[in-house]
C-alpha cells in the first residue's frame, strides 16, 4: 500500500461475482508500507478457482476502494482437520508492565523477566483460524524439570491471535531460560512445536508467602520494594 495499514482497520476478501463468498482475513505482520494477511477459506467453500476475488480495506463506516487480487485462488476438496497447523509467532501481551516492582512482568530489550510463583501473558499468531477450546503446552528443552501452565484465555483477529496465560513454578529455579517450546492441540489437530525467540528470566518474589525473600510488612515493602526513591542510612 502507500501507506501503512492502521492497526484497527478491518480486511474483507470476497468474490465480485458472489457475494455470499466470503473469505476470512486478518493482518498478522506489518513492516511498513508492506502488509501480509493471512486469508483462511471456509471449508463448506465449493471448490474451483475463484478468480475475481477483492480485498477491501478500511473501518466499520467505510470500507474503502476495492482492490483486485492479481491471481486465482484454487480451493480444492478436504476433509480433515487443517494441513500443518502452526504457531507462527509469539508475542508478550503489550499489558506488561514498565516498572518492575509495581507489576508482576517486566519486559526486557531481549525477553521478559516474571518473578516465581507469578503469571504473565503471551498471544500466539496461529496460520491457521482456530476458534474452538484450544489445549497449550509450553516447556523448556534444556531444562525439562522447569514447569510452565499455560491456559488458554481467549481468540481474536478472526481466530489467529490466541491469548495464553502462563503460569511459573513457585519452586522453579532463578535463572534465564532460553530454549522454550510452545504447541497446541484442539480436537484432532496438534500443531508443530514453536521455539521462543526470546529468553524468559525468573527471579525471587518477595510478594509470595513460600519465600525465603517474602517481606509481610507492608510499610518495608513500600520502602524496598515499590518506592522509586530509597533512605540512605549513615
Amino acid at each position: 500500500t502507500n501507506e501503512p495499514i492502521p492497526v484497527e482497520a478491518i480486511i474483507r476478501v470476497g468474490v465480485r461475482n458472489d457475494a455470499a463468498q466470503t473469505f476470512q482475513a486478518a493482518i498478522v505482520q506489518r513492516d511498513g508500507s508492506e502488509t501480509i494477511i493471512a486469508i483462511a477459506v471456509p471449508m463448506e467453500a465449493p471448490k474451483g478457482d475463484y478468480d475475481n476475488v477483492y480485498i477491501y480495506i478500511g473501518d466499520l463506516a467505510n470500507l474503502g476502494p476495492a482492490y483486485h487480487y492479481p491471481g486465482t485462488i484454487k480451493v480444492h476438496a478436504h476433509e480433515g482437520p487443517a494441513l500443518n497447523p502452526e504457531i507462527r509467532n509469539v508475542r508478550v501481551e503489550r499489558d506488561v508492565g514498565p516498572h518492575f516492582p509495581s507489576t508482576t512482568v517486566y519486559r526486557l530489550p531481549l525477553g521478559v523477566a516474571v518473578r516465581r510463583g507469578d503469571a504473565f501473558k503471551i498471544v500466539a499468531t496461529t496460520n491457521f483460524p482456530f476458534k474452538g477450546p484450544m489445549s497449550f503446552r509450553m516447556w523448556c528443552a534444556n531444562h525439562p524439570q522447569m514447569k510452565f501452565q499455560a491456559t488458554f484465555k481467549w481468540t481474536s483477529n478472526a481466530g489467529f491471535d490466541h491469548l495464553i496465560e502462563v503460569t511459573t513454578d513457585v519452586a522453579a529455579p532463578i535463572g534465564r531460560y532460553k530454549d522454550l517450546r510452545l504447541a497446541f492441540s484442539t480436537g484432532d489437530v496438534h500443531s508443530r512445536v514453536f521455539e521462543f525467540s526470546f529468553p524468559v528470566y525468573i527471579v525471587f518474589n518477595p510478594y509470595h508467602k513460600s519465600e525465603l525473600v517474602y517481606v509481610q510488612d507492608t510499610n518495608l515493602r513500600k520502602e524496598y520494594l515499590e518506592d522509586e526513591r530509597g533512605i540512605v542510612y549513615n
